[in-house]
């Protein structure tokens, strides 16, 4: 049976080991050491000592035994004993005795019993899994000698002047082409550009349904869909083309209570007449409105019942190019 074993065991546990009729095993808390002369870090532990007068049974070593072993008290305190009578024969004899990872035992040369401890094992189980480790030392760093280094360099060559002056010359055009680019602007204004062709790439599908009170400028309802803007679509100026001047006959205002599918709002009226002429062409009994604003606005067809009226528009926009239509009701 190995006893010593057991005693390692309750040192973890506890912090007094009794080995009766021999003495006690008494471990002090060591905190945390460097030694700085060789750089060696220690981390905290439990210090090992022997105290002979600790000979008492209390129990607690022979206990343990008996639990561990699955024996009788009695035999476990005759294990005990024999152990101890081995220990004592041997250190008689004058040769030592070798508790593994806890200490030495041998007398001097005045018969007292002298114990060496072994710290090679930590028994504090807060320390478990640290370990002793040698730190290699920092190398002295003299910011002084950088500068000094820095000082003997031979100073950068400058940049030679044909350099800078070719840099000046090419960005000479392109800061004046900058400057004139917004005085250009006019020519966008010559162009005779449709964006209501780009509706399609809105996500939604919904139906939008403007209300307008006769000479004012319709609105769409903000139940309908968020995010609209005031006028139908954007229109952007469209170019005069030069018409004999002939007498323009009124045009109709928009009947109460009723909805009509504008295809197109222009503020010259000869665009219009011409997409109404356009519309008319295939089908549709289409008629230019007074918007009110300034604006005329081209109908492809006009109902007196909603549902009706919903029902024409999503075919319409089915249609290549019709995506833009929308649905205007007047009051």
């Amino acid at each position: 049976m190995d006893i010593v074993a057991h005693i390692r065991q309750l040192l973890v546990l506890h912090d007094c080991v009794i080995v009766p009729d021999f003495g006690g095993f008494v471990a002090n808390y060591q905190p945390a050491e460097i030694d700085f002369e060789r750089h060696v870090f220690s981390p905290p532990s439990k210090r090992i000592s022997f105290n002979r007068n600790l000979s008492g049974n209390d129990g607690l070593l022979v206990g343990y035994i008996s639990e561990r072993q699955g024996m009788g008290y009695v035999d476990a305190r005759r294990a005990v004993s024999g152990f101890v009578k081995e220990v004592k024969d041997r250190l008689e004899k004058g040769a030592p005795f070798h508790f593994e990872d806890i200490g030495r035992f041998q007398y001097d040369n005045r018969h007292n019993l002298q114990f060496e401890p072994d710290n090679t094992r930590n028994y504090l189980i807060g320390s478990y899994g640290l370990s002793r480790f040698t730190a290699t030392p920092l190398e002295d760093y003299d910011v002084r000698k950088k500068i000094r280094k820095f000082r003997d360099q031979p100073p950068a060559g400058k940049r030679p002047a044909g350099k800078t002056l070719r840099r000046v010359l090419i960005a000479i055009p392109v800061l004046v082409a900058l400057a004139l680019i917004p005085l250009k602007t006019h020519y966008l204004d010559d162009l005779n550009l449709d964006f209501s062709s780009f509706q399609w790439l809105q996500k939604k599908e919904a139906v939008t349904e403007q209300t307008a009170t006769p000479g004012e400028t319709a609105r769409y309802s903000d139940d309908v869909e968020e995010g609209r803007k005031e006028e139908t679509q954007p229109v952007m100026e469209e170019k005069e083309i030069p018409v004999e001047e002939t007498p323009e006959e009124p045009l109709p205002a928009p009947a109460a209570n009723r909805y009509y599918l504008i295809a197109g709002s222009f503020r010259l009226a000869e665009n219009a007449r011409t997409l109404k002429d356009e519309l008319a062409s295939e089908g549709y009994p289409s008629e230019i409105l007074e918007a009110g604003n300034g604006y005329l606005r081209v109908s492809m067809s006009a109902f007196d019942n909603k549902e009706e009226a919903l029902q024409s528009l999503q075919r319409i926009r089915q249609q290549p190019g019709r995506q833009s239509v929308w649905l205007l009701k007047n009051q």
